[in-house]
């Protein structure tokens, strides 16, 4: 049944008001919150109102309630004053805000619970030690109750869960890596390669339908796997264009002897499910000295923020920018432009070679032969053995300088250090043009230009997306970040830029995974904690028919899974004791099925004992 935005009839403080829900009207009394201020606050009168009524009108999980603009009206106080105790009331699990739509109640949880308990634990992680001991006796006491009850279904239940264990995930790789912290909904790979290791993971576990993937960048394997279905969204940072126009600027400045601007920054777009088949890898063009006209088709609401353009959507669908309008000016420390004939001698050097940068590659190539091939321009191409071999990539340019280069082009993942470099460049009359740099990142008074995108507006396409994706439910989101650097900052900072104040994307994981894919998979394996076990525990306990109580494990659950990713640790599972459940269990023997839990339960016990203790010992 369809829900019409709550109404208000009526006027006057006093008397009643009368809300419109579906097709049905509810009386509500006015003017009461103003007897209830003297011993409570604004804000508590607001929330005991709200919950009153929830009562009073008898409404149930996901039916929807007033704005917050009509309860300030009704009830005489400042929408501030309703906000605040709508939050309260969100955060307590009584109702949820749906962006867009409004305020509805909530279904009876117990996360509330979860994120107390896991945040103390944060402060006193011996919290976590009385847990698991309350989680034993609790599931010891109740066992025989389930046994009772538990009927052939039950058992089958329980036997689907091992055999589907055994199969897909009792591997010498993976015999303590499963899947867990059921409440995951998104993962973001701040590269494709990382997402891409995310994904793997997920299709490991069978998880690639409850979990949407996101990566950044612009690779092949990524677009194909959103093409499949098994991603659903990444950005477009235009490499090739950004190779393709890096050798037109070094042409322009060291041959044609013509100045180019500080900064030469491409389009950024998203690419979806909706508008991957408008994709085309050999798609780049030449703009590099050209402002984008920029024409619309349809403003995203709310997306521009202040001191940046708004982002907007294209006729494809597309999340697009330009980026922040940067103004920089040349420092005169810069060499000189010339007019050198051909060929000119060209060193490029990305932070390591990947994928990304061999798009970068394609598209300097591609402008190469468009400018005459290596009878105008030698592109000498060498990367540094990783993305941390800062030391390598100084030794490559110094080489460079040394042979009298005629333009230096760089990448790199530390620009302080690279400093003195680029004065040795700049005295040598080398010109050095950085690509894919952010912008926020040179230091430096040397450089001739800066070809590339702007990586903290890319960082926020990704959260504009998720925000009208997912924004609107609660949504649980694992970011798998770079090495720690400019490069990660200003991604992440215009992510979390675009995602604030939507109260329902929470990011509960964020750790590095080091720009590459293996990493991706493996941080992902350690997020997915054990699900398997934990569906076992729920179906040994279902035949009660206690929801409540099968939340309250969850919240177990959920708390160990949190404490053991963030403490970068693996639960400590072993398949044969949850064998040896069920096999009690078929056999009709409670206590030995007791048993059998006891020593997973009391084994698990002191797994997390080692690992608070570990912690512990880190902080001195």
């Amino acid at each position: 049944m369809g829900v019409r935005e709550p109404k208000q009839r009526g006027s006057g403080a006093e008397g009643t008001g009368t809300i419109v829900i579906g097709n049905q009207e509810h009386k509500h009394p006015r003017g009461r919150i103003s007897r209830l201020w003297r011993g409570s606050s604004i804000n508590e009168a607001v929330r005991d109102q709200i919950k009153q009524y929830i009562l009073e009108q008898g409404l149930k999980a996901g039916d929807a309630l007033p704005p917050e603009t009509q309860w300030a009206q009704d009830l005489g106080v400042n929408r501030s004053s309703v906000r605040e105790a709508v939050k309260a009331l969100q955060s307590l699990g009584i109702i949820e805000i749906r962006h867009g739509h409004g305020l509805y109640v909530r279904e009876h949880n117990f996360d509330p619970i979860l994120e107390c308990v896991s945040y103390s634990m944060q402060f006193e992680p011996s919290t976590l030690l009385e847990l698991a001991q309350i989680r034993t006796w609790l599931e010891i006491a109740v066992l025989p109750q389930a046994l009772d009850k538990m009927g052939p279904g039950d058992i089958a239940a329980l036997e689907n869960i091992l055999k589907t264990w055994q199969a897909k995930f009792q591997t010498d790789a993976m015999d303590n890596i499963l899947i867990a912290n059921p409440n995951l909904n998104i993962v973001w790979g701040m590269y494709d390669e990382m997402a891409l290791g995310a994904l793997a993971a997920a299709k490991a576990h069978g998880l690639v339908s409850k979990i949407a993937i996101l990566g950044y960048d612009n690779t092949p394997d990524a677009y194909e796997a959103i093409r499949r279905g098994e991603m659903h969204a990444t950005v477009d940072t235009a490499p090739k264009e950004m190779g393709y126009n890096l050798i037109h600027a070094i042409k322009q400045y060291v041959v044609d002897g013509e100045v180019v601007p500080k900064t030469i920054m491409s389009e950024i777009a998203m690419w979806d499910q909706t508008n991957i088949h408008n994709f085309n890898t050999d798609n780049y063009r030449y703009v590099p000295f050209e402002a984008i006209e920029r024409q619309p088709s349809r403003q995203k609401p709310g997306a521009g923020i202040a001191g940046l353009p708004p982002a907007w959507i294209n006729d494809r669908g597309q999340f697009v920018s330009k980026g922040r309008e940067v103004s920089v000016a040349h420092t005169g420390q810069e060499p000189l432009p010339t007019r050198k004939a051909g060929p000119i001698k060209v060193g490029f050097t990305p932070t390591a070679m990947n994928t990304h940068y061999d798009i970068v590659i394609a598209g300097a190539r591609a402008a190469v032969d468009e400018l005459g091939g290596s009878k105008i321009i030698d592109l000498v191409i060498q990367a540094p053995s990783s993305q941390s071999a800062t030391a390598e990539q100084m030794d490559i340019v110094e080489d460079w300088i040394r042979q009298g280069f005629d333009a230096i082009a760089m990448c790199t993942a530390n620009d302080r250090a690279m400093l003195p470099i680029y004065q040795k460049a700049a005295e040598n009359g080398i010109p050095v043009f950085l690509f894919n740099t952010p912008l926020a990142m040179p230091v430096n008074p040397y450089y001739v230009s800066n070809v590339g995108y702007d990586q903290h507006e890319a960082g926020r396409l990704i959260g504009l997306w998720l925000v009208e994706h997912f924004g609107d439910r609660t949504t649980h989101l694992a970011i798998l970040e770079g090495l720690p650097g400019v490069h990660n900052t200003e991604r992440l900072s215009g992510f979390k830029e675009a995602i604030e104040g939507n109260e329902n994307i929470k990011i509960v994981f964020s750790r590095p995974a080091d720009w590459v894919r293996d990493k991706g998979q493996a941080v992902i394996d350690r997020v997915f904690q054990i699900e398997q076990d934990r569906q076992f525990h729920r179906a040994l306990f279902a035949p009660l028919g206690n929801h409540s109580l099968v939340q309250l494990l969850d919240v177990f659950w959920t708390a160990f899974g949190d404490f053991l990713v963030n403490h970068q640790s693996e639960q400590d599972v072993d398949f044969a004791q949850h064998a040896a459940v069920l096999e009690a269990v078929k056999a009709g023997d409670p206590g030995r099925a007791q048993q059998a839990l006891l020593d997973y339960l009391l084994r698990m016990q002191e797994h997390l004992r080692a690992v608070v203790a570990s912690s512990q010992r880190s902080k001195y």
